[in-house]
Parts: structure tokens; C-alpha cells; sequence
């Protein structure tokens, strides 16, 4: 797992997942996925609460 900006320490991520109804609105960023496009299956690892202390207490994957 990894994010710009943050490696592969999942606490430090910035992508986020905002619950909106039903549905979560994700936003972030990715550099790159190796074999991505053969991929029948993604993870997503975001924060639904950036603001948690300590920080991966706000994690979600």
C-alpha cells in the first residue's frame, strides 16, 4: 500500500472516504498501480476520520 507523500505508512495517508448518504465519496491520489489494468479486485485504504488521534485510529480499508 502506498500514497504519495506518504509511503507505505498507512496512518500518515490523506485519502478520505466521506459518508454521503447511502454511498461514501472517496478522494485521493495514487501514483501508480503495477498490473493494475489485469486486476479483477482493488483496495481502497482511506480515512473516514482524518482528524482521529492517534492518527490510525481514523483508518478504514
Amino acid at each position: 500500500m502506498s500514497e504519495p507523500g506518504a509511503g507505505s505508512d498507512l496512518s500518515a495517508i490523506k485519502t478520505t472516504a466521506v459518508r454521503e448518504g447511502d454511498h461514501y465519496i472517496v478522494n485521493g491520489t495514487k501514483t501508480f498501480i503495477t498490473n493494475g489494468i489485469h486486476s479483477d479486485l482493488i483496495v481502497i485504504v482511506c480515512k473516514t476520520d482524518p482528524k482521529a488521534n492517534p492518527p490510525h485510529k481514523g483508518s478504514a480499508s
